[in-house]
């Protein structure tokens, strides 16, 4: 016995202990890290805003960070037809974000040669034309040339499941080689539809697929992709459920937040995730009524869809859920049963909405020392708001100017005349309602 081990190679010897390091110069590189990404050499903060002044200085605190991960609940994501989901608003919030990076990045570097931003579809209904219009009224009708340049910073890929996800970031996720100013559209052409070649996922194994995809290299680009829109997550998330094993398909999406928390912390980008909106159940235990993440209005009649499935992945969620916009909608909408007799037919005035934005969760980073904040401060913040006007892309508050208790200046033009219809109506007035 002795012989027939010693004829056996050697065993290899064990690799050695990764080298310690204190929790306070973790710290500090992280913050080293962070100061770096967040501003520009003049100073300027780098944080994407919407443009509406009560959204970005109070609810977003400023504005929405780099490197982390935006989750927004919005509408059913069918497209908004009706205008009533708030689907487009949705869309809104994302597409202002998405426009301040792009002027950022323009005015801030002298040449770009790569896409700053890459939306993923995954359900064929993305509005480019919404993105035009927000470019259009944020620069001039007269303008065309310049968003016809901005455009060109924007990638749209077209994915439809899981596997054809984990594509596109796969390729974003690589170092970007140096090409030659023109050609550097060329490669960006495989991710459209037409081209973009996705695997049969019955024929792949759980187990290769989350292998292959951890293999993915995580490296520090100084340009690059700024930020990842995917819309909607609610889609992609239900066709692997509907294939997979349950808990094949959580560990499969533990797999896929990892690697976007990585992915978006690591190259300082801002991860948008799109999620779509139910109706909360009567049925629901108690318990998990806890669980899930909750509106402060009682009154609410939506909730995130997917529950704790999408909630792991946003460090900043948020809720927008309409809301009828004047007492006269109130009490159209759940008081009034009459209706107009018009040329012999039935008809109903209609009911106007506003939209409640709501932060369900704040769990992004907060290292900056200078700050009064702390943790988590956004959550149960939220904003009443509209559209500019009909048909419009801007986004305005509800609320006329008005000294609150909190003392933040609700000055907004073009809004409704009665602020104490809304707040009267459902119990609006402060964090907790």
């Amino acid at each position: 016995m002795p012989q027939i081990l010693n004829s056996q190679p050697d065993a290899e010897p064990a690799p050695e202990p990764a080298t310690a390091i204190t929790a306070d110069k973790l710290l500090e590189l992280e913050r080293a890290q962070r100061r770096r990404f967040l501003k520009r050499g003049d100073g300027e903060e780098l944080k994407a805003r919407t443009g509406l002044k009560e959204l970005d200085d109070y609810v977003l605190g400023g504005g929405v960070d780099r490197g982390v991960v935006l989750g927004i609940s919005a509408g059913s994501g069918s497209g908004g037809s009706a205008g009533e989901d708030g689907t487009v608003e949705g869309r809104l919030i994302s597409l202002h974000l998405l426009m301040s990076i792009l002027i950022t990045s323009v005015s801030s570097r002298s040449q770009i040669t790569k896409p700053v931003a890459t939306i993923i579809d995954t359900t064929g209904s993305f509005p480019i034309q919404l993105l035009v219009q927000i470019l259009s009224s944020c620069l001039g009708k007269d303008r065309e040339e310049d968003v016809s340049k901005l455009l060109e910073l924007v990638t749209i890929s077209r994915v439809f499941d899981l596997e054809g996800l984990w594509e596109v970031l796969s390729e974003l996720s690589q170092k970007p080689s140096s090409v030659p100013p023109g050609s550097e559209n060329q490669p960006e052409t495989k991710v459209e539809t037409g081209s973009l070649e996705i695997g049969d996922s019955e024929d792949e194994e759980d187990d290769d697929v989350g292998e292959n995809f951890l293999k993915v290299k995580e490296e520090v680009v100084d340009e690059g992709v700024e930020v990842i829109i995917i819309d909607n997550m609610t889609h992609i998330i239900n066709e692997l459920f509907s294939r997979k094993e349950k808990s094949s398909a959580h560990n499969l999406l533990t797999i896929l937040n990892t690697h976007l928390r990585m992915l978006t912390r690591t190259n300082n980008v801002l991860t948008i995730l799109h999620n779509t909106t139910v109706s909360p159940s009567t049925k629901a235990t108690s318990t998990t009524h806890q669980q899930e993440l909750q509106s402060v209005f009682s009154t609410t009649t939506q909730k995130p869809s997917l529950g704790l499935i999408f909630a792991q992945f946003p460090d900043l969620h948020l809720l927008i859920s309409p809301q009828p916009r004047e007492r006269s909608d109130i009490e159209m909408l759940y008081c009034s049963d009459d209706e107009n007799d018009v040329d012999g037919q039935k008809t109903r005035k209609p009911v106007h909405y506003c939209f409640i934005l709501e932060v369900l969760r704040d769990e992004c980073p907060f290292l900056d020392q200078r700050r009064k904040s702390r943790f988590g401060e956004r959550e149960e913040r939220w904003l009443a708001f509209g559209r500019e006007k009909e048909g419009g892309v801007g986004l305005v508050s509800i609320f006329r100017a008005k000294e609150d208790s909190m003392g933040i200046n609700m000055a907004q033009e073009g809004v409704v005349s009665d602020v104490g219809t809304i707040a009267k109506m459902h119990g609006f007035g402060g964090r907790r309602v």
